[in-house]
């Protein structure tokens, strides 16, 4: 069984990008794996600019090769129902320098 994930980075003009992330997606795995390996200015971005994720082990990312899922930039209001329109459990955000996790 899977519990999957919203990744997603708050921009400097206030919209969101961001990505799923289908495996380990709870606070003490995807979480802690964004928590220690992807906080470097840029690195956040970059991991949801990436694609859709498989899962997040030990700071490597297993993307889905063939996936026709791109990330999406969005408002807050679309940021806030994303996770139940996409069947996840968690949603970990980047906002101010640090993840936080809804």
């Amino acid at each position: 069984m899977s519990t999957s994930c919203v990744i997603a980075v708050k921009l400097f003009n206030d919209s969101y990008i961001a990505t799923v992330c289908n495996f380990d997606g709870y606070y003490d795995g995807v979480g802690a794996e964004l928590r220690e390996h992807f906080t470097d200015i840029g690195a956040p971005q970059k991991l949801v600019e990436g694609g859709e994720i498989r899962c997040i082990n030990k700071g490597e990312v297993e993307y889905y090769a063939k996936s026709n899922f791109k990330p999406v930039t969005m408002n807050e209001k679309e940021l806030a129902g994303m996770r139940s329109e996409w069947g996840c459990s968690y949603t970990h955000l980047y906002v101010a320098g640090e993840w936080v996790t809804l």
